[in-house]
């Protein structure tokens, strides 16, 4: 086996590794108290890792690993089932068609599609949770998007970094 076979190998359990971390990492951001009247400005955590792992990893990090990533939120936040897993699977779907078109574009656009996919994303959890719970809708919704995508350049970065100092060192 060659040194390049070995070192993909190698690559590929990290990043799973580091993935599955990551989003439980993205779980306890998730469940971080705020005021009420600063929840709205909380960024779309998990929203943000599975992208991140859909663009970056997306042989490893796929639909079926975000469906039970969405499940799993379900269950954290208490709401209808499968709602966040359907939404989350949408995301991964669109990330890892597009992975290597979303790479090429600037900054400031990879941020505008950020915006436009959480904001998608919050759009169809509130309309379930208006047919199945009578919630009225909110415009934190379009608060939460807005804050998600400022964070992307620099989530990007810090999660960038953190994953390249773990795969050159092992």
């Amino acid at each position: 086996m060659s040194t390049l076979q070995t070192f993909g190998r190698e690559r590929n359990r990290s990043d799973l590794i580091f993935a599955v971390t990551s989003i439980i990492f993205g779980f306890m951001l998730t469940a971080i108290p705020f005021p009420d009247w600063l929840s709205d400005l909380k960024p779309n955590w998990i929203g943000l890792f599975v992208f991140y792992w859909c663009i970056t990893a997306p042989q490893r990090v796929g639909v079926v690993f975000c469906f039970i990533t969405g499940m799993l939120l379900d269950v954290q936040h208490g709401s209808s089932l499968g709602e966040h897993a359907l939404c989350l699977s949408f995301i991964a779907y669109f990330a890892v068609t597009n992975h290597r078109r979303f790479i090429l574009y600037p900054s400031i656009q990879q941020s505008i599609v950020i915006f436009f996919v959480i904001f998608l994303y919050g759009l169809i959890i509130a309309n379930i949770q208006r047919f199945s719970s009578n919630i009225t809708f909110e415009w934190g919704v379009l608060y939460q998007a807005m804050i998600t995508a400022i964070a992307w350049p620099w989530f990007q970065l810090i999660l960038g970094e953190l994953r390249r100092l773990l795969t050159y060192r092992s």
